[in-house]
């Protein structure tokens, strides 16, 4: 069974060596992490807390989630983050003021939180396609709002 996400996806499109050399080939590079997938990592964890919250009933205030923002951020922006727009002068700061901007704003966007039902976070689901074909696709949130579905995944490209 295939499995695709959207990132793959916009990999192949943007370049497909690129897509080549992480997806067939799996070059990696080991104990170091890339600063865009760090910002992107750190603002998934805050808004997966969020929906997990909320499915309990309890909503999280902005200020809450800054400061888990925060904690994550701690923990994830190591020695080993490398920098690509570094001699552009972007730093660490621009990068975690770029984050908290992006939560800030989904959060203000969508309070109080209840414009669908959130079915499923952080999950792989199978999808069967008209001919026959079954493909894995990960989803950030999963929702619905009465026969609509979503199938939503958060982005925070530079």
């Amino acid at each position: 069974m295939a499995n695709y996400s959207h990132s793959k996806l916009s990999t192949f499109e943007n370049c497909r060596q690129k897509y080549k050399f992480c997806y067939i080939d799996g070059i990696r590079f080991e104990g170091a992490k890339a600063a865009h997938l760090v910002l992107g990592g750190v603002v998934h964890k805050v808004l997966e807390k969020l929906y997990t919250n909320l499915k309990y009933n309890k909503t999280d205030s902005l200020k809450e989630l800054m400061a888990y923002f925060d904690k994550e951020w701690k923990k994830e922006w190591t020695e080993d983050v490398i920098n690509p727009k570094e001699k552009e002068g972007i730093t660490e700061e621009h990068f975690k003021a770029m984050g908290k901007k992006y939560v800030e704003a989904y959060y203000n966007h969508y309070t109080p939180f209840n414009q669908v039902k959130v079915l499923g976070i952080e999950t792989t689901d199978r999808l069967k396609l008209k001919d026959g074909s079954l493909y894995a696709i990960k989803m950030d949130k999963f929702a619905c709002d009465g026969t609509t579905y979503y199938v939503c995944d958060y982005k925070t490209d530079l």
